[in-house]
């Protein structure tokens, strides 16, 4: 786990949002996916949010949290 913080602390807020966005986009495909089921994706939409609020800052935390809630909603649609 060390390795992943000093990785990250070397890193630009640049490369940390495009890394967030990426998180977004993988875990709204998986959760697209696998549609509705007992497993929840939930979760794994706040890692992206986590990631740029700490790392950046909470003005790109907020986007971040917006894009990952358009992100459920598009995958909670088509699950319906």
């Amino acid at each position: 786990m060390k390795f992943i913080i000093d990785f990250l602390d070397k890193q630009t807020k640049t490369f940390i949002v495009l890394l967030g966005t990426l998180i977004v986009l993988l875990v709204t495909i998986a959760d697209y996916r696998a549609g509705r089921g007992i497993f929840s994706f939930l979760i794994y939409y706040l890692v992206p949010v986590f990631l740029v609020s700490w790392y950046v800052d909470r003005r790109w935390g907020l986007l971040m949290c917006a894009l990952a809630a358009f992100g459920w909603l598009l995958s909670d649609l088509r699950a319906e």
